[in-house]
């Protein structure tokens, strides 16, 4: 009588439990269907304002700012450069490609403060993950040193297609072996992007772009104030580049 007993609670039990994942299952259906609905509206109107997604603390990039940006050179008392940009972005790899390298210089030599700000919003757009890899391999290079070197190194690998996008062979091995990420740094950068170590900050970058009010890229402010990427491009392409952009950066400042 026992035995029968036990059974028909065990019985009891078990159906109680289906119906209670039948039931979540239905809640959470539902849940995603009106989320989609939402997602759907807002990516219409701020292809930016895609939530970050949760992966535990993970890794911060060693110069990763309170605003989740990227500074190599915290200098004080200069013009400060904001570059907002998604590495799928065919005008930040043209603005790359064109300044990127005077944008680098005049913050090597403590002429101004350059933050970077990855987005990834096209990942929506071209359905793809290509934007957060490209991120989280920029950031994984901050880990060993490389993090300006490898965010050039991006652009440059751009693929010509928008939508493309980058494979895991090109930011893994290509790209590393290109800005002399070699031996320990190597292994440490690859388990870095194989685990997606900063993928929690990459989605936090990507969400404190859009707080901050930017919904395009490239977008690129001095300090604070939009600066027309129409008036970089007037810059001539030639050895002054560096200067002529410290120029029109202090023309913003009213210095």
């Amino acid at each position: 009588m026992a035995n029968a007993r036990q059974r028909m609670y065990e019985r009891r039990q078990a159906e109680l439990k289906r119906k209670k994942a039948v039931r979540l299952g239905l809640i959470a259906g539902g849940i995603a269907v009106a989320l989609a609905a939402v997602l759907v509206v807002v990516l219409v109107v701020v292809p930016t304002l895609t939530p970050p997604e949760t992966d535990g603390d993970g890794v911060t990039p060693p110069h990763a700012t309170a605003e989740y940006a990227i500074v190599i050179k915290d200098t004080a008392d200069v013009p400060v450069v904001d570059l907002f940009f998604d590495y799928q972005c065919p005008g930040c790899g043209q603005l790359e490609r064109s300044y990127g390298e005077a944008f680098a210089s005049l913050s090597q030599t403590g002429a101004i403060k350059l933050v970077y700000h990855p987005f990834k919003f096209l990942d929506n757009n071209l359905q793809n993950d290509s934007s957060t890899r490209a991120s989280v391999a920029a950031a994984c290079a901050d880990t060993v040193g490389a993090y300006e070197a490898f965010h050039n190194a991006i652009f440059q690998a751009q693929p010509a297609k928008e939508g493309d996008g980058y494979t895991d062979e090109t930011l893994r091995v290509t790209i590393p072996g290109q800005v002399g990420i070699t031996g320990d740094n190597l292994t440490a950068f690859q388990t870095c992007y194989d685990e997606q170590q900063t993928l929690a900050w990459v989605n936090a970058a990507s969400e404190a772009g859009s707080k901050a009010g930017v919904t395009s890229t490239p977008t690129v402010k001095v300090n604070g104030n939009d600066l027309p990427t129409s008036e970089v491009y007037q810059i001539a392409m030639d050895d002054n580049r560096p200067a002529n952009l410290l120029a029109l950066i202090k023309s913003k400042t009213g210095v």
